[in-house]
Formats: C-alpha cells, sequence, structure tokens
C-alpha cells in the first residue's frame, strides 16, 4: 500500500457515490469528496487515515478475488 490514494478509483473500487464514500469518511460534505477527486484538494488528518484503511480494504477484495 502507498501513501498516494486515488479517490475517484477508491470509490469506484468500493461501488460507491460520492455522499456514500463522504458518510463513510466521517461525515465530509460530499463536495469535499468531488475536491478531493479533481486535485483542488487533499485529505488530511482523519480523513486521510480513513481513505487509507479504504485502500488496504479495497486492495484486500481485489486480490480475494483475483485469487478465486
Amino acid at each position: 500500500m502507498t501513501d498516494r490514494i486515488d479517490i475517484k478509483a477508491l470509490r469506484q473500487a468500493l461501488n460507491l457515490t460520492h455522499a456514500q464514500l463522504a458518510v463513510r469518511v466521517g461525515g465530509v460534505h460530499r463536495t469535499t469528496v468531488l475536491r478531493w477527486e479533481n486535485g483542488k484538494s487533499t485529505p488530511q488528518g482523519p480523513a486521510r487515515k480513513v481513505l487509507l484503511d479504504l485502500q488496504a480494504e479495497a486492495e484486500a477484495r481485489r486480490s480475494k478475488e483475483e485469487a478465486a
């Protein structure tokens, strides 16, 4: 796992809408997720930690699917 997070790819891998990801991250506004995806801002602090955890979850899910 790297420290770089492709927010759009992560959201799509988890099959979440912008609003759903916003809730999973801790209640940020959906436009915040859009700004992250568009590179206008970057997730910081607890939101970044949650996104890194979600990224690890998505990678584990992908690995499990590839092994099946």
